[in-house]
């Protein structure tokens, strides 16, 4: 349901104001916020009051409709203007649509049905410059929680569209299998109270930002707990499986505090591995400590040992790190920031991973949401690098021609590929490349390709926001519907359980 329109009426005859106000223009979705008898008064309080909609008299004393109209198109958001008009005032509302006005009505004699007709088509106007000023407001506070060089400019335009009485930011960081929900609280960000707005932008494939924010200055504090008490309430009604950490900042005052006020609540909804989810928290009530990391196995003593002693020491570490408080909030985001390095060291001894595997180790960690998946992203990525290994040793040991034909495999698989065509890369006939194919390899060509393709998607389905058929034509699998069959056979689960979090 949208939020009703909001309306100012300014006219120096009282009968006309209670006229309007007797049209019952709340069962249409309007709201009149404010009234005034003269344009200079009616100029004070649309800066005040900010409606949507000004329905204003052309012939006012102390200031016409004319003049409040210029006044009002002057405004950083100007509200929408209808323009009333007696039967001998034709040329000055044809006027006062040169200058602007949105419509004109007579106000003589006129009916609350023909009333409504007009105001409606104004409030159409109103709705698409409305929906144009929060676009262009998401994107100004995207470039404050950025932190970008065009900040202070952004911040600038904030303050003059969006005066401030008070904001909260909201924080929201969902697990995986969560995300989908979360985003479509971003699409209609719940309502903390009446007359609030709230704007929501996407920081991370993971997180988002939901800024709420009041002109009028009211008691501190009473912003930050309707925030809260919304989002509780929410929570409550999420589905069962749903999980996310949820950090309020204090209240701002000014916009200059949004950029590093979001950046910290970001920050700490990233880290928070051991914070309670499905709860608002607020960032001033965390818990703090300087408690230092507990040692991690040295590199070089992991590179020493075989990479399943490697891999149970660093389980053995990870499980003395403290559990809650202050000590588990510092410890978690140090140990994750730290095992990337680790995870490498503890596969050297099979032979010196490839240089993309600290980048891919930093990546999937850093999109755990807890500690218990932080611990089963590290046994998945030990577990892939070994078979990756064990593949890699069967390969670097076959004949020339196999070996090409492998590479060409990984540097086209995105591509149709057809054994005829490698075979003929590598000087061979198809026949006697697909039997040394299968020798070497200990899989036939094809059946080689097709599980590459699959591995290769799972990767994208689980660090990816592609769609599934998405995934299907960036691996070579132009058929989603083939892909979904050919995954479910490989992995007992569809892409998309996949994608969700339902299959290792």
């Amino acid at each position: 349901m949208n939020e009703p329109i909001r309306l100012v009426v300014v006219d120096d005859e009282p009968y006309v104001r209670k006229k309007i106000r007797g049209f019952l223009l709340e069962e249409r979705g309007y709201r009149i916020v404010g009234e005034a008898d003269n344009g200079v008064a009616a100029l004070e309080l649309a800066k005040r009051v900010r409606p949507d909609i000004v329905i204003a008299d052309i012939g006012m004393p102390v200031m016409n409709g004319l003049e409040l109209l210029r006044r009002l198109r002057e405004l950083p958001s100007p509200p929408e203007v209808l323009m009333l008009t007696c039967y001998d005032q034709f040329e000055k509302a044809q006027a006062a649509l040169r200058y602007g006005a949105a419509d004109y009505v007579t106000k003589l004699l006129f009916k609350a049905a023909d009333f409504a007709e007009s105001l409606d088509r104004v409030a159409g106007k109103a709705r698409e410059a409305a929906a144009l000023r929060r676009q262009a407001a998401k994107e100004r506070l995207s470039v404050c929680a950025a932190g970008s060089p065009a900040a202070p400019a952004a911040i600038e335009r904030l303050s003059a569209e969006m005066p401030l009485g008070a904001a909260v930011v909201a924080v929201l960081r969902a697990s995986r299998a969560s995300a989908a929900w979360a985003a479509a609280q971003a699409d209609r960000p719940p309502a903390a109270g009446e007359g609030d707005a709230a704007i929501a932008f996407r920081l991370d494939r993971d997180a988002w930002a939901f800024v709420y924010y009041r002109s009028a200055r009211g008691m501190r504090g009473a912003l930050a707990a309707d925030v809260a008490a919304a989002w509780d309430a929410l929570f409550r009604e999420a589905p069962q499986a749903f999980k996310a950490r949820l950090l309020l900042t204090d209240e701002l005052r000014d916009w200059r505090e949004f950029g590093e006020a979001v950046r910290r609540a970001h920050a700490e909804a990233d880290d928070g591995l051991f914070l309670p989810f499905n709860a608002a928290l607020r960032l001033s009530a965390l818990p703090s400590s300087a408690a230092p990391l507990p040692s991690p196995p040295s590199e070089e003593r992991l590179a020493r040992l075989p990479r399943a002693e490697a891999a149970a020491l660093l389980r053995r570490w990870m499980r003395s790190l403290p559990g809650e408080g202050g000590a588990a909030a510092a410890a978690w985001p140090a140990a994750r920031a730290a095992l990337p390095r680790l995870l490498c060291a503890a596969v050297s001894a099979e032979g010196a991973p490839p240089l993309d595997r600290y980048a891919e180790a930093s990546e999937r960690l850093q999109s755990v949401f807890d500690a218990s998946e932080l611990f089963d992203a590290v046994d998945r990525l030990l577990d892939e690098w070994a078979n990756d290994a064990r593949r890699g040793s069967a390969e670097a040991g076959a004949r020339s021609e196999v070996r090409q034909g492998v590479e060409y495999v990984h540097r086209h698989y995105d591509q149709d590929i057809h054994l005829h065509d490698v075979a003929r890369r590598v000087n061979l006939s198809p026949s006697w490349f697909a039997a040394l194919f299968r020798a070497e390899i200990g899989k036939p060509f094809n059946e080689y390709v097709q599980r590459y393709r699959l591995e290769r998607a799972k990767r994208l389905l689980r660090e990816s926001d592609l769609k599934v058929y998405e995934v299907a034509e960036s691996v070579g699998i132009a058929n989603a519907r083939y892909f979904s069959r050919l995954f479910y056979d490989a992995y007992g689960v569809t892409p998309l359980e996949y994608k969700k979090g339902g299959g290792g």
